[in-house]
């Protein structure tokens, strides 16, 4: 994706794990650099920034319900950013800008 420029604020990401590795890739996510490899889009964001996680949101499911989701959000966002974490999809992206408003409170 090469460097991108972040503005100040609040963003949701959507990802996706099928029901058994829901929690794992949570963990996995919310877990130091130290301990894991670089892969997805959302590693290299926590790898560079200075931001924090503040609110995980978990919907167990049999079924891929992450594109839906991320329409449902970009709905409500002010802005996307581009191709982030969805490229193996159809998706415009899955990470979403609310400015300075916090999402789900």
């Amino acid at each position: 994706m090469g460097q991108l420029k972040f503005e100040h604020g609040y963003y949701c990401y959507v990802g996706s794990a099928l029901k058994r590795m829901l929690l794992p890739r949570v963990k996995r996510h919310l877990s130091p650099l130290s301990l894991k490899k670089i892969h997805w889009h959302i590693d290299y964001l926590l790898a560079v920034s200075d931001i924090s996680i503040i609110k995980s949101i978990l919907i167990p499911s049999s079924f891929r319900e992450e594109c839906t989701i991320a329409q449902s959000i970009k709905e409500l966002s002010k802005d996307e950013v581009l191709r982030f974490g969805s490229s193996d999809c159809t998706c415009i992206s899955h990470l979403f800008y609310f400015g300075e408003k916090e999402p789900f409170n």
